[in-house]
């Protein structure tokens, strides 16, 4: 019944999902993005203020999410800069979506919320959506159903502006047919690799040369400013481990929360489903109503409700099962199905139509399991828990406060607070700008150690790296960048100077032979008298594995060669080198030869690439015609 979270999970919509279930953080809110707390922004999109809290957090959580991702790779593959810019850029455009959403008239309503949460993997419980487990998961994220829903609104209503437009694309059969001649196209061709092992050794390689190169591209010998840090590190966590135990106090909380250690009454349910679409007309609400009241009235008269079930009903997930829809909750199922299911008196009792968005439903009760106490042994555990957190909590406010005392009133030790706290100085080994392990994987405290403050030997400012964890920093050791001497690179020195004649002599060399080849030279002639091996491929497709990276694309980048000819280039390899190709046939896939089933997957696809594209070019109208203003000296300080 609640299929939609699976049809919306594309876009900005799964993008939110993911992150809320996969990467813990502080989850920002789209509602910051209106009103104005007097704090410096970062832009303002259409009057709308992005603040240098917002994006400064949400910075931190997307850099913190792709080194949790990239691990060690984190420092090659991302430049802060440039992801700086994304942010930035991400959170515009999520602002111009919730203008146009807003001025369309666009709202989700109480009843889709509700459904769409419901259909959330990470909420599932064994029996379908689990009011305890999205409980827990949001207090895992540091969040409670009232911050979520809002938030999880605003998404949705983005979603549906995506989906809007994304969603009305469609392709027609010619563009269907098209598509499939192209992405179906098979090439006949023959390469030639130019290895640089061919030419590595014989380069002329002297100490003049190494040291010119050496003083040409110091940028790549810099050793990285890097530092060391002492730290105090305040967690609720580790306060909770050292709180003891009251038994009496855990009874007394027991008492004091009875009603959460009740089970919900649950009901084993089964429906036959007859849909009505969204906009039917009131023919087809009719006679949909007309099916059910039929078929609740042979099931009064004794007919099986699951037979019925299995022929009838139209809800995919339960009909197979003769309607089955194992125990419920209250508030599991949309809410006209929850009042019906949950008012039936007896076991065996059939009610119906029941009239939902989904349509009529009818529904027997198969069994009840009442609700009853949850034993306190069985919850001591949990409560002990939760007693030595609120402890732990208590505690941690009141030091968190004499932490920020201490050591601004302390500036050039954590030793007297770490003494009058009862706390232990800890220590982090060296670390770049890109970050290093423990908490110099933390973006906010990189941002604090390389700080001129903290630099210039004084504790940083508390610095929140969860809920309820507060470090303090200081420098320890402080490396600055340093050119490394010539000594100790000139083996990566040697190995640049000969990766680079090698490239050009390759280059030159397939520039050579590719004019050869134009000028009417056989490619085997060739291929002998410069000692290369040619490589013939027959009717390879775009998603060919067996040819070396980088040749596939440039092969079917070329225009179709002439009758009885072939079209040639050369190309650089991702890996080195260079290869020499031609282009000697192309075929076209053919549309007949395709299955219906195939085809259909095609449409889609091809209406996808549409709906994508219609979409981008809806969000670059709207920053056409916002006015945008960003202050560059607030992105750039950061």
């Amino acid at each position: 019944m609640l299929q939609t979270i699976r049809d919306r999970a594309t876009g900005w919509f799964a993008w939110f999902v993911v992150i809320l279930i996969s990467v813990p953080f502080a989850l920002w809110g789209i509602n910051q993005y209106f009103g104005h707390s007097g704090e410096a922004d970062v832009a303002k999109v259409n009057g709308t203020e992005i603040t240098l809290q917002a994006f400064q957090q949400r910075y931190e959580q997307e850099q913190a999410r792709l080194q949790q991702q990239l691990g060690p790779r984190y420092a090659e593959l991302v430049n802060d800069k440039t992801l700086r810019k994304q942010v930035l850029q991400r959170m515009i455009d999520e602002t111009l979506l919730v203008q146009a959403a807003a001025k369309a008239g666009f709202r989700i309503g109480d009843q889709l919320l509700a459904a769409e949460i419901h259909g959330i993997p990470a909420f599932q419980g064994k029996n379908g959506f689990s009011t305890q487990r999205y409980q827990q998961v949001l207090s895992s994220q540091g969040m409670t159903p009232f911050t979520f829903e809002p938030r999880f609104r605003r998404a949705l209503l983005i979603a549906q502006v995506e989906n809007g437009i994304s969603g009305s694309a469609f392709a027609t059969p010619l563009e269907v047919d098209q598509f499939i001649r192209l992405v179906g196209q098979k090439r006949d061709f023959f390469y030639l690799t130019i290895p640089l092992a061919r030419f590595e050794a014989k380069a002329p390689i002297d100490e003049a040369k190494i040291r010119a190169y050496y003083d040409a591209h110091k940028d790549r010998f810099m050793r990285p400013e890097e530092v060391a840090l002492n730290y105090l590190d305040l967690d609720v966590a580790k306060l909770a481990r050292k709180i003891p135990v009251d038994e009496q106090a855990l009874k007394n909380l027991y008492q004091q929360e009875a009603q959460r250690f009740v089970t919900p009454p649950e009901r084993r349910v089964r429906q036959i489903l007859i849909r009505v679409s969204k906009g039917a007309d009131a023919k087809a609400v009719a006679k949909a109503r007309a099916l059910a009241e039929k078929l609740l009235g042979e099931i009064r008269h004794g007919a099986s409700f699951a037979k019925l079930a299995k022929k009838y009903s139209q809800d995919p997930g339960s009909a197979a099962k003769g309607g089955d829809l194992g125990f419920i909750t209250p508030g599991t199922t949309v809410p006209a199905f929850d009042k019906a299911a949950f008012a039936i008196k007896k076991v065996g009792e059939v009610v119906g139509p029941v009239r939902s968005s989904f349509g009529f439903h009818i529904i027997q009760l198969e069994a009840v399991r009442p609700s009853h106490a949850i034993p306190f042994a069985r919850v001591k555990d949990e409560l002990a828990a939760q007693y030595r957190r609120r402890k732990a909590e208590d505690r941690y406010y009141d030091l968190a406060n004499r932490l920020t005392n201490l050591t601004y009133e302390h500036p050039d030790t954590l030793e007297i607070a770490a003494t009058k706290l009862g706390l232990e100085v800890l220590h982090t080994g060296l670390f770049s700008r890109q970050g290093g392990v423990g908490i110099a994987s933390n973006p906010k405290v990189v941002h604090a150690a390389f700080s001129s403050d903290v630099l210039e030997g004084n504790n940083s400012d508390p610095i929140e790296l969860g809920q309820n964890r507060t470090v303090v920093i200081r420098l320890r050791e402080h490396k600055p960048a340093a050119l490394r001497p010539l000594a100790e690179v000139r083996k990566q020195v040697e190995e640049d100077l000969r990766r680079q004649y090698a490239t050009e002599q390759a280059r030159k060399m397939a520039q050579m032979l590719l004019a050869k080849l134009r000028a009417g030279e056989p490619v085997a002639g060739l291929a002998k008298a410069f000692g290369l091996k040619v490589k013939e491929v027959r009717a390879a497709t775009r998603r060919d594995t067996g040819v070396t990276p980088g040749v596939l694309d440039a092969v079917f980048n070329l225009a179709p060669p002439p009758k009885g000819g072939a079209r040639y280039a050369s190309v650089a390899l991702p890996a080195g080198g260079y290869a020499v190709l031609g282009v000697t046939g192309v075929t076209d896939g053919d549309p007949a030869t395709v299955a219906e089933a195939q085809r259909s997957g095609e449409r889609r696809a091809l209406a996808r690439m549409y709906g994508q594209s219609e979409f981008a070019a809806f969000l670059s109208d709207l920053r056409r015609h916002a006015k945008i203003e960003i202050e560059r000296q607030q992105l750039d300080e950061q």
